[in-house]
């Protein structure tokens, strides 16, 4: 196959593919089907940590027979119920005798996300990750803390996509009398539609609203097949020409869009790096400050526990200087390139596409460097001692 006649089926194929997602993103703004109360609570720019007890208080609210939802043990009879079916777990408390408690207390003065607990003879543990990974000991420290004190135990390890605990495993758990689950956002989601297919939930539809709008953010997090993919995966599978074409050439094709890719983000990194040196001396920064702008991740891996793309780091005095910034830890903090964060998850490929766009025209291009360098050095003067 030509080269120029690929490309021409690469674009045939976009074009049409933006059309698909045009006309999705104009009906669902005319219909206000963007419209979602979580997604003002639960997503922007709030860190993880934040990100997390949104969740962690909305699940908690649910499965709290004294909340003020007042369908008393429901949401915690199909919580158990997804539990049973999917971990095949017999051994479960009464609903009914559970109190809820969120941030619970350790020995050693850590919090664990949700607890449920009937005295000293149950406690359901569920520690909440999204955007964040495990620290350092956490759950095999909330194992130790609930070892003696509990007759019945079982820890659930929260995650979007079902990851493990790197901390303690199922066996180690259970030689501990503890049950260990390893949950993932989509089994909060197979709860939650059972919950709605109720008659109670049913009945009610400002109840049933709220609960579907929170579907649907969680939905958006894991990056399920959502209707705009499923007209994609139509469109290719009606047009298999073009499809087979296509996939028949993707390998150099691939790699031919790696090489892009890595060729603007190093001009990018060049210029940018220039730039954020003129600004230090411009803004009399002290020499005993440094910033080191990095490269990270070249493309979203589609986890977003491991993929960071474009950051930079502060040093003072030769350490790395960490004040809880927006990355990992306060460290590896994330550059925005025209409001997109270019650091995290699928913003990765989102700025590289931007940056692929501006590479052609100087005057947009020098104009994203000035206005990214000025952000980094802002956060810098904003957050950092400098003296």
């Amino acid at each position: 196959m030509k080269t120029s006649e690929f490309i021409k089926n690469v674009r045939d194929l976009s074009e049409d593919i933006s059309s698909i997602r045009r006309n999705n993103y104009n009906r669902k703004k005319n219909e206000k089907e963007n419209f979602n109360f979580f997604s003002a609570i639960v997503s922007g720019k709030n860190s993880r940590d934040h990100i997390e007890k949104y969740h962690s208080n909305f699940i908690a609210y649910l499965l709290d027979k004294r909340s003020q939802h007042n369908f008393e043990t429901l949401f915690n009879e199909y919580f158990f119920k997804v539990l049973k079916d999917s971990f095949c777990i017999k051994n479960l408390p009464e609903c009914c005798y559970l109190n809820v408690e969120r941030e619970k207390k350790t020995d050693n003065g850590r919090f664990i996300d949700i607890s449920l607990e009937d005295k000293n003879e149950w406690i359901v543990f569920i520690e909440n990750k999204i955007r964040s990974g495990e620290q350092k000991d956490q759950m095999k420290d909330y194992c130790n803390f609930v070892r003696d004190k509990y007759r019945n135990k079982i820890g659930i390890y929260l995650t979007l996509f079902g990851d493990s605990p790197d901390t303690i495993n199922r066996k180690e758990a259970e030689e501990n009398g503890i049950t260990l689950i390893i949950l993932s956002y989509k089994h909060i989601i197979e709860w939650l539609e059972l919950c709605c297919k109720t008659e109670k939930i049913l009945k009610h539809q400002h109840v049933l609203s709220a609960l579907k709008q929170y579907i649907q953010i969680i939905k958006s997090l894991i990056n399920t097949m959502e209707e705009e993919m499923q007209d994609m995966l139509n469109y290719l599978l009606e047009n298999t020409s073009i499809t087979s074409e296509i996939v028949s050439n993707l390998w150099i094709f691939n790699n031919a869009l790696n090489e892009v890719i890595k060729k603007v983000r190093e001009k990018f990194l060049y210029d940018l790096n220039i730039e954020v040196s003129k600004l230090i001396g411009e803004k009399n920064i002290s020499d005993n400050i440094k910033i080191r702008v990095h490269q990270g991740d070249y493309s979203f891996s589609g986890n977003e526990e491991k993929s960071f793309g474009l950051g930079f780091e502060i040093y003072k005095n030769g350490e790395r200087y960490n004040y809880g910034g927006n990355g990992y830890g306060g460290c590896g903090n994330a550059i925005f390139i025209n409001g997109i964060n270019a650091h995290y998850g699928d913003g990765i490929d989102k700025a590289n596409g931007l940056l692929i766009s501006m590479y052609n025209n100087a005057q947009e291009w020098n104009q994203s460097i000035e206005l990214t360098a000025e952000l980094i050095i802002n956060e810098v003067i904003q957050a950092v001692d400098l003296n």
